[in-house]
């Protein structure tokens, strides 16, 4: 039997959460308000989280998919899909909502009707030890004008260091001002994935809601891509300059400064990361030196201007003059 097309969407992409995913699916089933459906999207995973999904799926607020592994943006993407709600909101599978998320932010939309709602959350380790990150923007409603006149000059970052927060989590989007830009990130996207969709959402946004209010738990999950010790692949900025590039005009405002910032605090972070492979300095120091020397990374670092800070100026000064010795001086004083 068809079902009636429901109000929200909740997409989760789970891959190998098989110690969370039950909290996370649990905390859905528990909202306050019901007119949802849950999509899970097992992405290939090799642990329990698949068969967990599956016992789940009688539920008839739940689609239960299964995918080969393509990473988070694919899964994503092929929930997205799937999924038929008026407006989307994403869940990783480590985290979990409160109770009354979805009744509340039903207020919001009934009342202000934006395309985006945006909601502080909770940074956990777990239910007793967590701490609230609100949205770094002053809260209220925002209609166009104010969003390009408040939030664009330090939507992607600013010189000051100030930059909207950009986790995909943590928002509900109308379909139509999230869809195309989810589905114009490049699956290969493994950090910055948010970021790269984020940003032409807010960017074609004709109203904006920030809410003072903590609905959603983001769990320190050390196992996580960002957290693990590794070299984090190269290809990232790249990547992410390229769909910007194509879903939005960055010759406007001044989004080019904004992303050369941004891009070289991400390539900071990837030649920092070459240290933590355990291999010698000479070929380290080869790697980094590729990846500073290619064309694009390059013109990006070399035009970033920042504004004050030690820090910055340090990291700023190490990236144009391409020291790599003292990047893996840095490396080690952040851990």
């Amino acid at each position: 039997m068809e079902r009636n097309r429901p109000k929200y969407s909740i997409i989760v992409p789970a891959y190998n959460v098989d110690i969370y995913i039950v909290e996370c699916i649990e905390s859905v089933l528990q909202q306050e308000y019901q007119d949802f459906e849950l999509i899970l999207v097992d992405d290939g995973s090799k642990d329990k989280t698949g068969e967990i999904i599956d016992k789940y799926a009688h539920n008839d607020h739940i689609v239960a998919l299964h995918k080969e592994n393509g990473g988070l943006v694919s899964a994503r993407q092929y929930g997205l899909l799937n999924s038929t709600g008026q407006y989307i909101l994403c869940l990783d599978g480590d985290d979990w909502l409160e109770p009354d998320l979805l009744s509340n932010i039903d207020k919001i939309i009934l009342e202000f009707n934006p395309d985006i709602t945006c909601f502080a959350h909770w940074r956990s380790k777990n239910k007793e030890q967590r701490q609230i990150v609100p949205v770094n923007s002053s809260p209220g409603f925002y209609d166009r004008a104010e969003i390009e006149k408040k939030i664009f000059p330090y939507l992607i970052h600013a010189k000051d260091g100030k930059y909207f927060a950009t986790n995909i989590w943590g928002k509900v989007y109308k379909r139509e001002a999230y869809q195309e830009y989810q589905m114009g990130v490049n699956p290969s996207i493994s950090i910055g994935e948010d970021f790269a969709c984020v940003v032409p959402c807010i960017v074609h946004a004709n109203s904006l809601y920030i809410s003072e209010d903590s609905y959603y738990n983001y769990r320190v999950n050390m196992g996580s891509m960002t957290k693990a010790k590794k070299a984090y692949p190269k290809n990232g900025p790249e990547d992410i300059y390229k769909c910007l590039e194509e879903m939005i005009d960055l010759s406007k405002n001044d989004f080019v400064d904004q992303l050369n910032r941004k891009l070289t605090h991400n390539l900071f972070n990837i030649c920092c990361s070459q240290f933590n492979d355990a291999e010698n300095y000479k070929k380290i120091k080869r790697r980094v030196l590729s990846i500073l020397n290619y064309p694009l990374y390059r013109r990006i670092v070399q035009d970033a201007v920042f504004a004050g800070g030690v820090k910055v100026s340090i990291m700023d000064f190490a990236m144009k003059h391409q020291l790599v010795f003292m990047l893996g001086i840095l490396n080690k004083l952040r851990q």
